[in-house]
C-alpha cells in the first residue's frame, strides 16, 4: 500500500504524470493490476475497495454557546444613565 500512496503523491505533485500515467504506473511496482487499473481509469469507488479504505471526512457545524449571564436584549446596564431631572421631566411631560 505505501508504493500506491506514494504513486497517488507523485500524481498530485507532478501534473505532467497525470498526461502520462501508464509510464508512472510502469514505473511504480504495485501490488496488483486491479490497483493499476482503478488509478488509470480514476476509479476511487474500486480504489477504495481494494486498498480496504474509506473516507472518512466528516464535515459538522455546531451552534456557538452563549455565554452565561449574556443575552441577545440589552441590560438596563447597558443604557446610557439620564440625569434624575431629565426623568422627572419626562414623568411629567408623559401624564
Amino acid at each position: 500500500m505505501d508504493n500506491v500512496i506514494s504513486l497517488i503523491e507523485r500524481l498530485g505533485a507532478d501534473s505532467r504524470l497525470n498526461t502520462d500515467i501508464v509510464a508512472a504506473l510502469n514505473s511504480q511496482s504495485l501490488e496488483s493490476a486491479d490497483i493499476a487499473a482503478a488509478l488509470r481509469d480514476a476509479d476511487i469507488t474500486k480504489l477504495e475497495m481494494l486498498l480496504n479504505v474509506k473516507n472518512k471526512i466528516v464535515c459538522a457545524i455546531f451552534p456557538a454557546e452563549e455565554e452565561p449571564g449574556k443575552s441577545d436584549e440589552p441590560d438596563e446596564s447597558d443604557e446610557p444613565s439620564e440625569p434624575a431631572q431629565h426623568k422627572q421631566q419626562l414623568k411629567y411631560t408623559a401624564s
